[in-house]
């Protein structure tokens, strides 16, 4: 064998082992990436697959995050839509250029990633890298960090190794049961159920909802009886069932609303504005839009109406707990038909 022939040999031979060097250390990371995801919070009670569906065959819905269509599963969409509605809310600066969520070949000999149930997001990697070290390299402000953790996501950055900033994962369960008169034992309908602003729907009867796991406060409320907050104890990864209980409002217990109507684009008021409370007429405006309204019934959701000569009309809904009189509510007029 000539003596170019053995170098070029040995250069291939090289060659093949420092790519396979390569890929097995790539498989190494994803492999170690899936092996902490399981090790931590929220991850050994109650498989994924029975909670959530088959892994990466997960009927997903998509949600907008920050200016990107993503797909994510519909038990934990209205979290991601939290969270990305907080962060425009509080007018946080930061620049999402790299979001992703659903994976489904996010699969290895140690069981699914939540990336494969349409259950996690990755915020801009090449910022936020993995790491075995601590702490992690990343640009996220502790303010979007907490919103995710507010709305039931555990965040990489916590692991201990590794350390992935860039992930965050939604950590949840079922709650299912019966909205109960306290005073009657009978079953309550058109309850609506909210968690943190996240609005859960509303329920005739019987609930079914999804909330972050451990001890979420569900806040619950119909007409004719108090609104109230509960704290539940809601499992990992699975269902559990509690029964809840709401108060009637006293006969004849009533409140007042105060506020005012503010027309579209500055304009001047000339008049009065007529106020309807649940689409009965209770009166008017003074000259400068204000209104105070007595005797409304509490413990209910009241629809108020503001109309400004057949122009411009207005709505809006308030929750009226028992005893708490309500001030400064704004009804916003807009021209009528629009």
């Amino acid at each position: 064998m000539s003596k170019r022939l053995k170098i070029g040999l040995v250069f291939g031979i090289l060659v093949i082992i420092i790519a396979g060097l390569g890929i097995g250390i790539s498989l190494w990371r994803k492999k170690l990436k899936l092996r902490a995801e399981l090790t931590f919070v929220c991850q050994e009670v109650g498989p994924k697959t029975s909670f959530y569906g088959p892994a990466g065959h997960v009927p997903l819905v998509t949600v907008n995050f920050a200016g990107h269509q993503v797909p994510f599963h519909p038990k934990a969409a209205p979290y991601l839509v939290a969270v990305s509605q907080e962060i425009t809310e509080r007018k946080i600066n930061y620049s999402f250029e790299n979001v992703q969520t659903f994976n489904p070949a996010s699969v290895s000999d140690y069981g699914p990633s939540f990336h494969a149930f349409g259950l996690a997001i990755d915020i801009n990697p090449n910022r936020n890298p993995m790491t075995s070290h601590r702490p992690p390299t990343t640009d996220l402000p502790p303010d979007i960090i907490n919103i995710f953790k507010k709305y039931g996501f555990g965040w990489g950055g916590d692991w201990q190794y590794p350390v992935d900033p860039m992930h965050f994962e939604w950590y949840g369960g079922g709650l299912t049961g019966s909205i109960i008169a306290e005073n009657t034992g009978q079953k309550i309908s058109k309850v609506k159920m909210n968690y943190s602003g996240v609005d859960l729907g509303s329920f005739n009867e019987n609930f079914q909802v999804f909330l972050p796991a451990g001890t979420p406060v569900l806040s619950a409320w119909a007409d004719g009886f108090y609104s109230q907050d509960f704290q539940v104890v809601v499992p990992c990864n699975a269902g559990t069932a509690a029964d809840i209980k709401l108060k009637p409002v006293a006969k004849g217990a009533v409140v007042t609303l105060s506020g005012k109507i503010d027309l579209p684009g500055n304009l001047p008021l000339t008049g009065f504005a007529d106020i309807y409370v649940d689409g009965i007429y209770q009166g008017k405006t003074n000259e400068k839009g204000e209104f105070f309204l007595t005797d409304v019934p509490s413990g209910m959701i009241h629809s108020l109406e503001a109309r400004y000569f057949p122009l411009f009309k207005g709505f809006v809904q308030t929750n009226i707990k028992p005893g708490e009189d309500k001030t400064n509510i704004i009804i916003s007029l807009k021209t009528a038909g629009l």
